[in-house]
């Protein structure tokens, strides 16, 4: 272990990222191809610069990627979890532990 990787490496922040990383990668490249794109294009038509409206789209990509992954965790990532412990605990004689989540 490294000590002074220890305390960054276990912020909040950064649990949090790990716990929307795979939610993140299913919907980022949707939100890139519709919002993002929608925005770019919207900005460009109205005369704005094209660095202007790169930034703002990655902005807005940045923060619909991050809130709808958020939402997708506790939409489908939990209960697909506490499903499969259901189902390990019922059928395949798995561990009785509580759910964590």
């Amino acid at each position: 272990a490294c000590p002074p990787l220890k305390d960054p490496l276990e912020s909040k922040a950064i649990a949090f990222l790990g716990r929307i990383s795979f939610p993140l990668y299913l919907i980022h490249l949707v939100v890139i191809c519709s919002f993002s794109c929608w925005t770019y294009v919207g900005l460009r038509n109205t005369s704005h610069s094209h660095n202007s409206s790169a930034l703002v789209a990655s902005a807005v990509c940045i923060v619909i990627s991050v809130f709808a992954s958020w939402g997708l965790v506790y939409v489908t990532d939990q209960p697909a979890i506490r499903f499969g412990k259901y189902i390990a605990n019922e059928f395949a004689g798995g561990n009785k532990e509580k759910d964590i989540l």
